[in-house]
C-alpha cells in the first residue's frame, strides 16, 4: 500500500463558504460546544437537514477560541486506503508530522504516536462521512479516534451511523438514533447527551 500522492483540488481540504442566507443554530452549536473534552461528535440526519451549516458554525467558534481547525470532505475516492491517508496527512499537517510519501508501507501506528504526541488544540471536521464505505478505512479512523491526544477532536457529519464500532469506543458507550441527533462520546466517561433528545440516560 503506498500513500496516494497527487494535487489535491482546493475543495477537498476547504470548508464551504457560510452564506449568510443560511439559518443560525445557537442551541446546536452550543451543545456540541458544551460537550467538553470529548474525542467525537457525531451529527446524523438527512441531507439538507443543515449538519454542514452547523459544523461551519461550529468550527468558527473553535478557531476563535484559539483551536486548530482542519476540514476534509470526503468523497468516494477516500475508500482507497492510500487516497485516504494521502487526504488526512493533508487535513493535520499543520499540527502533526506528515507521513514519508517514499515509504513502501507507511507506518500507521508511528502516525498515530505522532498525533498522540501532539500538544496543539486541533478540531478536524469531517463532512459527508457517509461515502466512506471501506471496512479498512473505517478500521483505521476507529484506531485514531480510539488514540486522540487531550484537545484533539474529530466533528463528523453523516446521512448514516457511520461503521466506527462507536459502541466499542474506550470513550464509552454510543447513542444512535433515527433522524436528527448527535453523540458525543467523551473519554474514559460515557456519553454525556444526546441532543434532541435530552440528557444520555
Amino acid at each position: 500500500m503506498h500513500l496516494m500522492l497527487h494535487n489535491l483540488p482546493p475543495s477537498k481540504l476547504s470548508a464551504p463558504r457560510l452564506s449568510p442566507f443560511q439559518l443560525p443554530r445557537p442551541q446546536l452549536v452550543e451543545r456540541m460546544r458544551d460537550a467538553g473534552d470529548v474525542r467525537l461528535i457525531l451529527l446524523r440526519a438527512p441531507a439538507g437537514f443543515g449538519k454542514t451549516t452547523a459544523m461551519l458554525q461550529l468550527a468558527e467558534h473553535q478557531a476563535a477560541a484559539g483551536v486548530v481547525v482542519g476540514w476534509l470532505n470526503l468523497d468516494a475516492s477516500d475508500n482507497d486506503l492510500g487516497r485516504f491517508l494521502a487526504h488526512f496527512d493533508a487535513a493535520v499537517a499543520g499540527v502533526a508530522p506528515r507521513l514519508d510519501a517514499r515509504s513502501p508501507e507507511p507506518d500507521l501506528l508511528e502516525l498515530i504516536d505522532r498525533i498522540a504526541a501532539s500538544a496543539t488544540r486541533f478540531t478536524l471536521f469531517l463532512d459527508d462521512f457517509e461515502a466512506v464505505e471501506s471496512s479498512t478505512v473505517l478500521d483505521l479512523i476507529r484506531q485514531i479516534v480510539d488514540n486522540l491526544p487531550p484537545g484533539w477532536q474529530f466533528v463528523i457529519g453523516s446521512r448514516i451511523v457511520p461503521g466506527l464500532g462507536l459502541g466499542r469506543l474506550r470513550a464509552g458507550g454510543s447513542c444512535l438514533k433515527s433522524g436528527w441527533g448527535i453523540c458525543a462520546f467523551r473519554r474514559e466517561k460515557p456519553p454525556r447527551f444526546c441532543a434532541n433528545g435530552g440528557p444520555f440516560r
